[in-house]
Order: C-alpha cells, then sequence, then structure tokens
C-alpha cells in the first residue's frame, strides 16, 4: 500500500487492492481432492491476473533502490560514452541483471540491497538460481565471488529470457536451440493427425512464436533459415513418422502471400530481414528509450537525429554489423529500406541536409558532390543551415570559397532543390513509412515488399481463404486450382506413374 501511496494512487484504489490481496483464501489439491483452507502470508498468487501488475509495482522498488545506491556511490554499474549512458541493472518482470565494477565491495553492497528487498517486500530471491558472469576481463577470483554472492560462477554465452548472450550469431551453432524448438513443436508424429489444413495453421504459429524471438534480436544465417524451412517442409507434405510424400507444389510457390497463388507461410530468411529492419524504424520513433541512449553513447551518435544510418559505425557488433549490410547497394533490401523510410520535415531540428535528404533516390552529397564538398557544415541539420524571418525560412548554407563558373550550374540546381523542402515552424521532424498508408512501419508490409518480386496478385484465390469453410477444405481447393492433386495425370507428369 506505501507503493502505491507513493505511486500516486488514491486511497479508495488502495483500499480495493488490499480487499483483493487479503480477503481470499487458499487450498491445496491432494489427489485430487482440496485441503483445508488457510489465508497468504507472503507473495502473490500465481494465475491472478492482477498478480503482474502489482508485482510489477512491488519490482520498481528495487529498481529505486539500487538507483538510490549508485547515487551513494555504494555499487558502480557499466558506463558508455565517457558515462553519458550508466547502467547499473535491467528488469524483466521477475528477472533482474545487474551490472557491477569488478570489486567484492560493490558485489556485497548489492548483495544486501537484495536482501533488504527481500525482508521488505515479502518476496524470496533465489540466490541459488542466479549466477555471476565475468565479462571482458580475466578475474581468477570469479568463483570466489560467486560463493560470496552465494550464487554459481558461469562463463558467456549464457541464456536470458530465452535468447543466448555473448555468443558468436553467425554461426550455425549459436541458434541450434531455435531448430530443436521447431523440431520438438512440428514432430513428425503430430503431422498423422491433422488435416493439411491444421498443418499450416501450426506451421504459421511455430514460425511466428518461437524463430521470431530470435530473429527480432539476431541475424539468422541463410542455413538455420534451410534447416527450419525443411522441417517445415517435410511437416506439411509427408504423413506419420516415416511415410515420405511426393512435394506436389514447390516451397517457393507456398511461401508467396495467398493473393499471390501461395499459403502465406513466408521464407524465414526474409521474416528475419524485415524484423532487424524494424530497429531502424524504432530508432527513429522511440527518443527517450534506454537502448537507443546506448547505442548513441557507446558509437558516439548524435542523438537528436532521426535517421540511423548503420554503415557509418565501425567496429560495431554483431547485431550492427548485420543491419549495416542492408545499407549495401548490391542488397536488395536496401532498395526498400530508402524508398521506404521517409523523414515528414517540420522545423528541421532533427534532419541532417545532406545526409537525410535525398534527390532522386541518392542523398545531396551525392546528387551535389561539388557542393557537398564546398560546404562549410556537412553534418549540420535543416535547422543550423538557415533562420526563420517571421513565418518565412530563410537558407543561409555557407561555402568556403566562391563558387568557379562551372560549378554555379550545380549551384543552381541545389537551390531549386532546397525551394522545394517546406519547413513548418515549431513541429517536430518525424519517421514515416511510405509502405503503408497510416505511414507506420509494420514488420509484415516490409516482408511484402520482399515477397512481391513482380507478381501479379490473381483473381481466384483470394475468394479460397474468405473463410467460409474449413482450413482443410481451403488447403484442397487451393491444390486443385494449382493443378496439383495427385491423381493419374499429376502423377505421370511426375514420372511417378507409367
Amino acid at each position: 500500500m506505501e507503493v502505491m501511496e507513493a505511486m500516486g494512487f488514491g486511497a479508495k484504489w488502495q483500499q480495493w487492492i488490499k480487499w483483493c490481496i487479503a480477503s481470499p483464501s487458499l487450498s491445496v489439491l491432494v489427489n485430487g481432492s482440496p485441503t483445508k483452507q488457510f489465508q497468504m502470508e507472503r507473495g502473490l498468487r500465481q494465475g491472478d491476473p492482477l498478480s503482474p501488475f502489482l508485482f510489477n509495482m512491488v519490482v520498481q522498488v528495487l529498481s529505486s533502490m539500487l538507483d538510490k545506491a549508485k547515487w551513494l556511490g555504494l555499487i558502480r554499474g557499466k558506463g558508455y560514452g565517457n558515462d553519458r549512458v550508466h547502467i547499473t541493472h535491467l528488469q524483466f518482470a521477475d528477472d533482474t541483471v545487474l551490472f557491477l565494477e569488478p570489486k567484492m565491495e560493490f558485489l556485497m553492497n548489492s548483495r544486501r540491497i537484495l536482501r533488504c528487498f527481500e525482508l521488505l517486500s515479502g518476496l524470496k530471491i533465489n540466490f541459488h538460481k542466479s549466477c555471476l558472469v565475468r565479462i571482458g576481463r580475466n578475474a581468477s577470483n570469479e568463483v570466489h565471488w560467486a560463493a560470496a554472492f552465494r550464487c554459481v560462477a558461469a562463463l558467456l554465452p549464457i541464456f536470458y529470457l530465452g535468447l543466448p548472450l555473448g555468443g558468436n550469431s553467425s554461426r550455425e551453432k549459436f541458434l541450434e536451440p531455435i531448430i530443436k524448438k521447431v523440431e520438438q513443436r512440428l514432430a513428425p508424429w503430430k503431422r498423422a493427425y491433422i488435416s493439411k489444413g491444421g498443418r499450416l495453421v501450426l506451421i504459421k504459429a511455430v514460425l511466428s512464436s518461437l524463430p521470431s524471438y530470435f530473429m527480432s534480436v539476431f541475424s539468422i544465417p541463410m542455413g538455420v533459415a534451410k534447416k527450419i524451412e525443411k522441417i517445415q517442409r517435410n511437416f506439411f507434405w509427408n504423413d506419420g513418422v516415416l511415410n515420405k510424400k511426393t512435394h506436389a507444389v514447390d516451397w517457393v510457390t507456398l511461401c508467396k502471400n495467398k493473393h499471390f497463388g501461395g499459403l502465406g507461410i513466408g521464407r524465414v530468411k526474409e521474416k528475419g530481414v524485415s524484423m532487424m529492419v524494424k530497429w531502424i524504424w524504432r530508432f527513429g520513433r522511440e527518443e527517450d528509450s534506454l537502448w537507443r541512449k546506448f547505442l548513441c553513447a557507446k558509437y558516439k551518435l548524435d542523438s537528436n537525429l532521426i535517421m540511423w544510418d548503420v554503415s557509418e559505425i565501425s567496429n560495431g557488433s554483431q547485431f550492427v554489423k548485420a543491419l549495416s549490410r542492408f545499407y549495401d547497394n548490391n542488397h536488395r533490401v536496401s532498395r526498400f529500406i530508402k524508398q521506404g523510410f521517409q523523414i515528414v520535415i517540420g522545423s528541421g531540428n532533427r534532419t541532417r541536409l545532406w545526409h537525410d535528404i535525398r534527390w532522386d533516390q541518392v542523398p545531396l552529397k551525392v546528387a551535389f558532390p561539388r557542393i557537398f564538398a564546398l560546404a562549410s557544415n556537412k553534418n549540420g541539420v535543416i535547422l543550423e543551415l538557415g533562420s526563420w524571418a517571421a513565418t518565412m525560412w530563410n537558407w543561409d548554407v555557407k561555402l568556403r570559397r566562391s563558387l568557379f563558373n562551372w560549378e554555379i550550374d550545380q549551384w543552381n540546381g541545389f537551390k531549386l532543390v532546397l525551394e522545394n523542402i517546406k519547413l513548418r515552424n515549431n513541429i517536430q521532424d518525424a519517421l514515416a513509412w511510405h509502405f503503408c498508408p497510416n505511414g507506420i512501419f509494420s514488420v509484415s508490409s516490409f516482408r511484402r515488399c520482399l515477397e512481391e518480386n513482380g507478381d501479379h496478385m490473381d483473381e481466384f484465390f483470394p475468394f479460397i481463404w474468405k473463410g467460409i469453410c474449413p482450413p482443410k477444405i481451403e488447403v484442397f481447393t487451393w491444390q486443385l486450382l494449382k493443378g496439383r492433386l495427385m491423381v493419374r495425370e499429376v502423377l505421370r507428369g511426375l514420372a511417378l506413374m507409367e
């Protein structure tokens, strides 16, 4: 109740929550029969819809205690960018990661803080489930420190929230857990009892849950993508555990959008690319997020910018290197990134003139190379390259010297481009996605860009998927329209029957 009061909840709200916590009683089922009811003395009930919200409020106290300890110098975390961003802890529900300098003093102080939180909140902290991980230092006494903390010592890579941390994501072995989970969910024995319509639903459900969690952070190697697609392909066409059947339709066609004659499964690699590209969108929209502040501090980026040109970063992490490959002009993803992400210019306070404004599909620094070479402020935002006179914007792009006669034509073309840039005073610049009517980026819209390789929408196939019949009938009708039912004529065409 004290936490709710500190957060600004009124007395009536506090009383309601108190009744919800104090009034219920519990019983334990023994051989199917409930025992005598009893009241809870500590913790929160699992399965109660209210418990996650109450738990988040309680662990916010732990975050405040750690922040206060950092301010008092009792603990010290990791700083980046000359301490522009200083991280001591990260929390997700009941999982907490502490980042501490390797000193016994800070380690023991953090344990004391956790112990105090345990006594204050009534929640039990499982130190035996915790681990101490060394990062980037050759510390010989890490086992001694782990013993003092009453936990185990571990080495990278480790798993946190289901994701492997600290390994080489470009190796197939790094992503073996995802392949094993897909194999378990799409086990061969399951397909013996499911129609093709049910298999299609299960394939999509597994693809949208298990691999997506990994693909949102790691770039999926082509070898891993092919293994996952092989599991999906065999699960859809084969029967039972050992019965293998002919794949009547090629996998590329199956993965196409339903309106283009496919089943809408989608290629694993293309979905992974789409989820990685979303980070570019989030960088331009989530100005106050911790991960954005961390990247700006680590790679010395201007935190005011709206576009994140990853190709400008050298010696980046595996995550940054994976994104930088998309900016390669030879990469087909590069075209959709450059065409899709557009800046809606307001006052020009977050848009770099030479790098972010495009003319004829290229930045101004490429379209007008001589003027860019002479510009005094090559990295300035638009707001720094002019001034407002009442409601009129006046450009003032300064050059290092006077122009030669042969440079005047390029200068005149540059001025025409500037005249077409419309500014709106006191309005923030914003990032928009060109391929969605509402201007909001979505993974599915980027996947459509990658999948629609000049294909034309079929006039018949969209009517199959109206939901007016069971999925198995829809898949049967789709296969019929494709002319790929396993009748004699098709079998002869596949050289499976004389």
